[in-house]
């Protein structure tokens, strides 16, 4: 066994047999109990809530950590914008890569498939879902259970364990220990035992950096308006019931009557004697009520959705589409910062100490990176295409492919291709066009002068069709070449040398051979008919 330096350049004796047993295993008693029956939401209130996160301030955050679990259990929206955040890191693409350098040192190729090989074992998905506990409570703590009974130590399973079955130490606040009934302040994590993530979502103690703390208020804001809301829709929900009974009625009457006005309530039906009545009045003090409630507690979910995912649009209604992909900038945001927490905590208490057991305490350690892919605006990737492409802008094909999540097509593939309106014909050759028209001019009947002009001006419109045919492209390649001779060069004088010398290199710019061409063919069309 190597020998193992920690944080403070001390070695560290590692023991292979507590490397693979349990440490902060469950038990029917002591402070290690996997059964609770302690409930924060039950008589909940503000003041109440403040006495849970000033018990927090101060160490003891067991009362708060029940209360952060609850939270996730009893509010179907946090519950369910918690675990989309957590499950949009799960679902990122894994990617180990080296320091500058680490790749060229001895056994670094040996190493990297070794690590490959660990994270993407199934098991791995158990220390991210684990870790990503912290996101809610602030910090999390995931035993990894090692098999040293081979020549290569390896983890066999990723415990994730209750948090509060630890503690922070009292001196900084920043330690995390393992709780233990002799130890006021807990015991050390044996080292290489727990992957221990610390959310950050804000700078300060670990302890206060929970979402959790945060939305603890709209919470109970929410606890309120619904039970409110409930009360409302009891009283006003079912139309009052009044009965009414004249003086000769007798005791018993009057019981059948209030049975009969109770019964309406669930029954919806009842029996009375002719002389009583039931009368339904509106209760008009109740309008608007259910209005009231319900932006209430949508108010409070939209708070909810921005404080967990950065941004509403994806969450409530009312937003269009290009709005949520406006909005979900934020949120990949959030996503970023996360699998950088996450990649930071694997590398630093798994892929750190595997590659220690396996390959020596000085063996390079490659990096875990959840790969995260900026949303692309295809739209607009399109709009930019169309329009600079035809201007000699050159565009590499497999790049456009990899942005539009696109594969190259086999040569013997069928594939897609511009479609062909089929209520507009296609347009016919220039001279084909021409002849069309001058057939026409013949069966016309001008006179012989004005036929022949009017024939020479379609032969200049035939001749004038044929040379602008295609302009786009014979003057793009042109334009290319002056476009990277301006942007190579490193003044305007250099820009002027280099089209001279391009002027030189080049017999006559083909927009120039095009032009004297067409002049070509005027002149010579216009000779015969000024002799005739």
């Amino acid at each position: 066994m190597p020998q193992l330096l920690g944080p403070d350049g001390r070695p560290i004796q590692v023991n292979k047999k507590a490397l693979s047993e349990e440490v902060a295993r469950p038990g029917m008693t002591g402070v290690r109990q996997a059964w609770s029956a302690e409930s924060a939401v039950a008589g909940l209130t503000p003041d109440r809530l403040e006495a849970i996160l000033r018990q927090a301030n101060q160490g003891d955050m067991d009362a708060f950590l029940v209360l952060a679990e609850e939270m996730e259990e009893r509010d179907p929206h946090y519950g369910s914008v918690l675990q989309t955040r957590k499950l949009a890191v799960l679902g990122l693409d894994r990617q180990l890569t080296w320091s500058k350098g680490q790749q060229d040192e001895a056994g670094a190729e040996e190493i990297l498939e070794a690590c490959a090989e660990l994270v993407e074992a199934p098991a791995f998905e158990d220390l991210i879902e684990g870790s990503l506990d912290a996101v809610a409570k602030g910090y999390s703590a995931t035993e990894i259970l090692w098999d040293t009974s081979g020549n290569a130590w390896r983890p066999r399973a990723y415990a994730h364990r209750d948090p509060r079955w630890f503690r922070f130490d009292r001196e900084t606040g920043r330690e995390l220990r393992l709780r233990d009934a002799g130890a006021l302040d807990g015991v050390a994590l044996p080292p290489f035992k727990f992957a221990v993530h610390l959310a950050g979502r804000k700078s300060g103690l670990p302890s206060r950096g929970g979402l959790a703390r945060l939305v603890a208020f709209s919470f109970v804001c929410k606890l309120y308006g619904l039970k409110d809301w409930m009360a409302y829709a009891e009283i006003f929900g079912i139309p009052l019931r009044l009965g009414r009974y004249d003086g000769s009625a007798t005791p018993a009457d009057v019981e059948v009557l209030k049975r009969a006005v109770f019964g309406l309530g669930s029954d919806a039906a009842a029996v009375i004697p002719k002389s009583m009545e039931i009368e339904f009045p509106t209760a008009g003090s109740g309008v608007g009520g259910a209005e009231l409630f319900e932006r209430l507690v949508k108010f409070i979910d939209s708070q909810v959705s921005k404080a967990v995912l950065g941004q509403t649009m994806t969450t409530d209604d009312g937003g269009s589409r290009a709005q949520a992909m406006v909005h979900d900038e934020v949120r990949t945001d959030l996503l970023k910062a996360d699998a950088r927490g996450i990649g930071k905590c694997v590398t630093r208490d798994l892929l750190a100490p595997f590659v220690a057991f396996n390959f020596g305490a000085d063996a390079p350690v490659p990096h875990l990176n959840l790969v995260v892919e900026e949303p692309e605006d295809i739209e607009s990737l399109s709009t930019a295409l169309e329009r600079l492409v035809p201007l000699g802008l050159r565009v590499d094909q497999a790049e456009v492919r990899s942005k539009l999540k696109l594969s190259e097509p086999a040569s013997d593939a069928e594939v897609l291709s511009p479609p062909i309106a089929a209520t507009q014909p296609p347009t016919p050759p220039p001279a084909l066009a021409a002849d069309r028209r001058r057939s026409a001019l013949a069966r016309s009947g001008l006179p012989e002068a004005e036929a022949r002009r009017e024939s020479l001006d379609l032969d200049l419109d035939a001749i004038q069709l044929a040379e602008l045919e295609g302009w786009e492209r014979t003057f793009g390649v042109e334009a290319q070449a002056v476009m990277e001779l301006v942007r190579t060069s490193a003044d305007f004088g250099e820009v002027l040398s280099g089209l001279e010398r391009m002027a030189g290199d080049l017999e006559a710019p083909t927009a120039a051979r095009s032009l004297a061409r067409a002049m070509f063919q005027a002149a010579a069309l216009a000779r015969p008919r000024e002799r005739a």
